[in-house]
Formats: structure tokens, C-alpha cells, sequence
């Protein structure tokens, strides 16, 4: 991938400071070996969520986020005085659940964050739950606990969020948590590495420049297969979707991008990839053998490609519109229709409305 992502083992360090490293060692030691033959590589960073009052050791040999550090990000998020730990348990880990889930999903947004696993007993597993069910669906969350064979709806609620019986209490290493530790360690593992892959397989799969979003050969071939009658458009192949902009591949990064989000960047595409969109589709749609129309937008085709808007680039738009009047081969079923509208005008819209209805009144489904 290029990037290095990171993968959360949180817990307190107060009371399972032990449980805790050799969850981590296992952790970082299964996705080195997973990774050795994958281009994916991953950090394992400890978080110390410890609400009780006694001081806590860090660990030298793994990047270590200390509760203090949690508890001031809160604080300024939230714009209060740094925030003090209540005597009271049950509150200083309601607390300290709030602080972990503002951290988590801060470092989700700043598109960092392939996992996050952690043990816990009763009191660790309520606040390690709700941060980690804050992580998106797909992303592994795992909680080694000693309550995972009882009533887990509270914890879990509608989420992928795995519990995983622990067995025996979380207190120290011995012949079985070594065993169960170990063996989340590697599911875990199994799971980052997993996803990780599958999301660089879909960079791949952009069939012509390279992108995120899936696309590849067999693109239309369902509906043209199945004889579907179909309306369809261009947008937005002004652009090409990758993730952060630091990801975005090295070869691209001098190209015209468009900062979407955090997680998001575009890249403006050129003529000669215009070009060879429009020759994909037109080969794709010369083979249908049933009642289709191709709308094309002549003032753009996404909110980016408009005057004054940073994709606007009649050249390129252009190059696809007339490669397409061009390689489209009309007939009586294969229409295409140039519309003097952007693509997100409303009469736009009613343009594709009324193709797809001339389309139906001249496809009248069969009865029985």
C-alpha cells in the first residue's frame, strides 16, 4: 500500500499491564509473519485507558498513547480544563470510554486506524465496547472477555464487534490465557491483514487509471447479458477516486487533485484517459441487443466539472462527448441523445426520466 496503518491494543495499564504486552507482542508478532509475504505494513500502538488512581508504567518497545494524552485530547475537544479522573470507578471509566472514543475516532478520521483489540473484564469490556463500535462496519474490532458467553447484546448492539471468552479471568499469563491471548492475537492479525489486501486488490481494480472504486471487464455485462432495457450517463469521469492524498500514487501526485475529505482525494482526468473511457463504454454497449439510451451532459459531468469549479475542462469533457457520438453505433434500439444541460441540472434529470419512459412504452413487459 505504500503507508504504514495502525492497529489500537487498548487496556488498562493499571491492572493487566502484563495481559496487555503479551496481547500486543502477539498481535505484532502474527502480522509480521502474515505481512512478510504482503506489501501491507502495520504499527501496533498500546492505549493506556486505566481508571483508576494509581500511576502507570509504559512500555518502551511499542509506541504507547498514556491515559494522560487520551484525557487532554478530550478535554480540548470538548473545550473544559484538563479533566481529573472521579474517585468513583464506575464514573472514572465512563470517563475514560468517552476520551478512548473521541481518540478513535479522531485517528479514524485522519484515516490511520486498520484495528483495535483489547481484553477486558466486566468493567473493561463496557469501556473498550462503545469506542470500538464507533469504528466503521468492516474495520476489525475485538475484545477478549470474560463476558462473551453471557448476554453481549449491550456491548455488541448492532455492530461486527467481536467478543471473544476468555475463559478464565483476565489476571495474569498462564496456561490458558496464554493460549486464548495468543489465538486472538492471530484472528485478529488475520482479520487486518485480510482487509488490508482486499483494499489494495480494489486499488487495482479502477480498469483504466488505477482508483479505488471497483471497476473492471466485466462492467455492464449483467444488464446487457439479461437484455435489460437501460438508460445510463457518464458522471463523473472527470475523476478518479483515491484514499488520503499521501496515498494517492506517486506518478499522479503533480496531476490537478481535489482534496475531498480526510479520507478522499480526486484526480482530474486527462484527454487520452477520456478517450479510452469512451472506447470501454462503447465497446461494452455496442453489443446489447436491447432498447438502450446513452445521455451525455454537455456542460459537465460531476459538481467538480462546471465553470469556475476545479475540474472544469472542456478539452477533456469534451474528447469523451464526441468519442462517444463517435464510436456508439446507433440504431433503432441503441439511441443517444446530447443534452444542453449540466449533469446535475434538474432538466437533466427530467431528460433521463423521459428517455427511460419512451424506452418502457416501447418495451411493454410481457404478461401471463
Amino acid at each position: 500500500m505504500g503507508t504504514t496503518a495502525t492497529v489500537f491494543c487498548v487496556g488498562t495499564a493499571d491492572t493487566k499491564l502484563e495481559e496487555l504486552r503479551f496481547l500486543s507482542e502477539s498481535v505484532r508478532s502474527f502480522l509480521t509473519t502474515i505481512s512478510n509475504s504482503s506489501s501491507s505494513r502495520v504499527e501496533v500502538v498500546i492505549v493506556d485507558v486505566s481508571a483508576g488512581q494509581k500511576e502507570t508504567k509504559s512500555l518502551s518497545d511499542f509506541k504507547f498513547v498514556t491515559r494522560n494524552e487520551l484525557l487532554l485530547c478530550y478535554s480540548e475537544s470538548v473545550g473544559e480544563n484538563p479533566i481529573v479522573l472521579p474517585d468513583d470507578r464506575g464514573k472514572a471509566v465512563g470517563v475514560m470510554s468517552k476520551a478512548l472514543q473521541h481518540f478513535i475516532k479522531k485517528a479514524q478520521a485522519d484515516g490511520v486506524v486498520a484495528g483495535a483489540i483489547g481484553p477486558g473484564g466486566t468493567g473493561g469490556t463496557s469501556l473498550l465496547s462503545t469506542p470500538f463500535r464507533s469504528l466503521p462496519l468492516g474495520v476489525p474490532k475485538l475484545i477478549v472477555s470474560t463476558i462473551a458467553s453471557g448476554q453481549t447484546e449491550p456491548y455488541v448492539k448492532t455492530s461486527d464487534l467481536v467478543l471473544l471468552p476468555s475463559i478464565v479471568d483476565i489476571c495474569g499469563i498462564n496456561n490458558v490465557s496464554r493460549v486464548v491471548l495468543s489465538n486472538a492475537g492471530a484472528a485478529f492479525a488475520g482479520m487486518v491483514i485480510g482487509r488490508l489486501e482486499r483494499f489494495q486488490e480494489s486499488c487495482n481494480e479502477d480498469y483504466v487509471v488505477g482508483g479505488v472504486m471497483p471497476c473492471d471487464s466485466s462492467r455492464f455485462y449483467v444488464i446487457i447479458e439479461k437484455k435489460i432495457p437501460f438508460v445510463l450517463s457518464v458522471g463523473p469521469l472527470d475523476m478518479v477516486t483515491f484514499g488520503p492524498k499521501h496515498a494517492v500514487p506517486t506518478n499522479f501526485q503533480k496531476r490537478k487533485i481535489h482534496i475531498h475529505n480526510a479520507q478522499i482525494s480526486a484526480l482530474r482526468t486527462t484527454v487520452d484517459e477520456n478517450k479510452k473511457f469512451a472506447g470501454f463504454i462503447a465497446d461494452k454497449l455496442n453489443k446489447s441487443a436491447t432498447k438502450i439510451c446513452v445521455c451525455l451532459p454537455q456542460k459537465g459531468v460531476s459538481a467538480l466539472d462546471a465553470p469556475g469549479k476545479p475540474f472544469h475542462d472542456p478539452e477533456a469533457t469534451g474528447t469523451l462527448l464526441n468519442e462517444l457520438q463517435t464510436l456508439i453505433q446507433i440504431n433503432e434500439d441503441r439511441q443517444l441523445e446530447v443534452c444542453p444541460y449540466h449533469i446535475n441540472d434538474p432538466e437533466f434529470a427530467n431528460a433521463l426520466v423521459d428517455s427511460f419512459m419512451e424506452i418502457c412504452s416501447k418495451n411493454p413487459t410481457k404478461r401471463s
